[in-house]
């Protein structure tokens, strides 16, 4: 996971790792934060697909970024979430549950909810900024009308998505 192909010396490793081709009989379970920019996704969902026998992969946060960059067309997080799903599809990438080698893949759709931040607010500092300011995903994601991050909304709409039946 996190391979941050949009950082150029990460996907300098993977083309190399393409032309190697050392992993043709493999499977490779790619656990998300592969890139913020559709454009580098799906170079490296590609060289992956050819790199290795069978693909499993779920989305990270940092795929489901919409703004800055991060394309999305003006849609949302999770239009962006089932643009990938398609994109795996097309080139044989298995976003389903699946068997590799032997193992059950289960990849879970899931996003941080505010109840998983169970330590003590830090208390004796002044100017310690929300988080809302400080993480990222806050100013990157765009989620549909009524969905927020805050709420736990955001974690929820994306869980959903598990419920659903998925091919590949």
């Amino acid at each position: 996971s996190d391979v941050h192909t949009d950082k150029l010396e990460n996907m300098a490793w993977w083309r190399r790792l393409e032309e190697r081709s050392a992993h043709r009989a493999d499977s490779l379970i790619l656990a998300g934060d592969v890139s913020h920019r559709p454009d580098v996704l799906l170079e490296t969902l590609q060289i992956a697909a050819r790199a290795f026998r069978t693909v499993h992969f779920v989305p990270g946060n940092h795929d489901l970024w919409v703004r800055g960059g991060g394309g999305g067309g003006g849609g949302t997080s999770i239009d962006r979430l089932l643009e990938i799903e398609a994109t795996c599809a097309r080139l044989g990438v298995c976003t389903a549950p699946a068997l590799a080698a032997g193992a059950i893949v289960v990849p879970i759709l899931s996003w941080h909810h505010p109840s998983w931040d169970t330590e003590p607010d830090i208390s004796g500092w002044r100017g310690i900024p929300p988080v809302e300011r400080c993480l990222m995903d806050y100013h990157m994601t765009r989620w549909p009308p009524g969905v927020r991050q805050e709420d736990g909304s955001a974690a929820a709409a994306v869980d959903e998505l598990n419920d659903r039946p998925r091919a590949g």
